[in-house]
């Protein structure tokens, strides 16, 4: 799992002012840094992207985690979908152990034999990323890997067994 940056004031501002604030030319700024990096290390990677409610995305005109993705790869995977709405920060930690039961898979033979690179923006609890994980295995890739934006937690604190 490779975690870009720290979840602070400044970087909790920039998701809010790209996702909550409808910003569209800020998808570029999340991965500036890193994106010939990206581009080289997963030419051969599906980017699986978690999914974000479709509701929302429709509001904005864009799916965040997609768009951001597609910055650095043609390859977009986004068939992962949640099947009801709701908002992970405004989960209690007990909700956030059941968001297995509000995201599911379709096309994943797609997947099958594929190296996957699973996409996130914030990991608080990595309920998410455990979810899509388990999802993604069942079609048999050769390789998953984890690319986050952000965490609040040390890589202590996000361990998967």
């Amino acid at each position: 799992m490779r975690i870009l940056y720290h979840y602070n004031e400044f970087f909790r501002g920039l998701l809010f002012q790209y996702k909550g604030l409808y910003d569209y030319a800020l998808k570029d700024a999340f991965l500036c840094l890193y994106r010939q990096e990206l581009e080289q290390k997963y030419r051969n990677y599906v980017i699986v992207v978690a999914p974000s409610s479709k509701e929302d995305n429709q509001k904005r005109g864009f799916s965040p985690i997609e768009t951001i993705a597609q910055t650095f790869s043609h390859q977009v995977f986004t068939g992962l979908y949640k099947t009801q709405k709701y908002k992970q920060s405004d989960l209690s930690y007990q909700e956030r152990q059941q968001v297995h039961q509000k995201i599911n898979i379709r096309d994943g033979e797609m997947l099958r034999g594929k190296k996957v690179l699973i996409l996130d923006d914030v990991v608080t609890s990595g309920s998410t990323l455990l979810t899509c994980l388990n999802l993604v295995l069942k079609y048999a890739p050769q390789k998953v890997e984890f690319l986050v934006l952000s965490t609040k937690q040390d890589e202590e604190g996000l361990k998967f067994v």
